[in-house]
């Protein structure tokens, strides 16, 4: 299909997934070179342009070459199978480095844009490196759970304001996909499992 992207002709690719994921790519009908892209997945949305191709790069910029004064260490990470509990582990890292409370919100987009000022935070634990490598995977697992959360079921959060410790407060529940009843999180990183006519209201 044939558009206009800002005053520029286009040519127009869309594609979609199973999962409610969708790419939109904007490209020059001459070259075909992508000039913007479109990705939502869930609640997620991002826009990527300002392309730029063949640019002359040094090679020293992108060496594989452990830099003078720098030692390699290797380590394997699994991002697979991200689970609940690697949600709580989550949320209780939050609350590590923001004085006990939980988030204001949840959500991919949300704590995408706060992982900057998560990970600031984190430094100033004065942690191991291991620790904070650790803590931040953690952290990141759990937005992944929360991420297919968004794709496959329905959720509710209501930690604002909520400080860990509050064992009589539900701060999150969802309905895991094929299930009956719920999974509610509570103030003190409890779970129970509870049918929809009793939930919080």
């Amino acid at each position: 299909m044939m558009a206009c992207s800002r005053g520029q002709k286009t040519i127009g690719f869309a594609a979609t997934g199973p999962n409610n994921e969708e790419v939109k790519i904007w490209a020059d009908p001459k070259t075909a070179l992508p000039i913007r892209v479109e990705l939502r997945i869930g609640q997620f949305f991002a826009i990527m342009k300002n392309f730029q191709f063949d640019v002359p790069i040094e090679d020293s910029l992108i060496s594989m070459d452990v830099p003078e004064g720098y030692t390699l260490q290797e380590a394997e990470f699994d991002l697979s199978k991200a689970t609940e509990q690697d949600f709580i582990e989550g949320l209780r890292i939050w609350t590590r480095v923001h004085d006990g409370k939980f988030p204001e919100a949840v959500g991919t987009e949300i704590t995408m844009k706060q992982v900057p000022m998560f990970s600031e935070k984190l430094d100033q634990l004065n942690l191991s490196e291991e620790e904070t490598g650790r803590m931040m995977m953690t952290f990141v697992r759990g937005m992944l759970f929360l991420q297919i959360l968004e794709r496959q079921s329905s959720f509710q959060y209501a930690g604002n304001g909520v400080k860990l410790g509050d064992a009589d407060t539900a701060i999150f529940w969802y309905l895991p996909e094929g299930s009956e009843t719920w999974r509610i999180i509570y103030g003190d990183l409890s779970v129970k499992d509870v049918a929809q006519e009793n939930l919080p209201k």
